[in-house]
């Protein structure tokens, strides 16, 4: 059974993380289109990460926007643990935890071809719809937004 742990953001699972889901933005999206978390350092956010017996299998992050929004970032799964429900866990706890902190409107960014299809699945099967693009991503015509109202 798959466990949602909170870490610090400078986890070096969360950390690896990261980086091969930047790697994977590279990789299927147009040149000055990736949105994703850089690896290093401390990212700004709470992250959780999806641990499967003692293996890491995915990780999210919750990053405030101000005046009750919230996104959600860096959500990736390991491509060997996919198909078994882990993103719809990392959502669901990023969504309660949302709720609890009082975050109205939790938004994300994702990309609207084959390649993030998944991801698209996961967040409408939780609820959220696709919205205007917002802050960094509204000039970006690759960026592919969604939301969900909390309250």
């Amino acid at each position: 059974m798959v466990r949602i742990i909170e870490v610090p953001s400078d986890n070096e699972r969360v950390q690896t993380l990261i980086a091969v889901q930047k790697a994977y933005s590279i990789e299927h999206t147009p040149p000055g289109s990736g949105h994703a978390i850089v690896a290093g350092g401390k990212p700004e956010g709470r992250f959780f990460l999806a641990v499967l017996g003692e293996e890491a299998a995915g990780c999210i992050a919750l990053k405030g926007l101000g005046e009750g929004v919230a996104e959600i970032k860096a959500m990736h799964v390991y491509e060997r643990f996919r198909g078994q429900g882990i993103a719809s866990a990392l959502v669901a706890r990023l969504v309660e935890e949302a709720k609890v902190g009082g975050v109205e409107v939790l938004k994300l960014e994702t990309g609207p071809n084959e390649p993030w299809a998944a991801s698209r699945a996961v967040y409408t099967k939780a609820g959220f719809t696709p919205c205007e693009r917002y802050g960094e991503y509204a000039a970006d015509p690759f960026s592919y937004c969604m939301e969900l109202r909390l309250n």
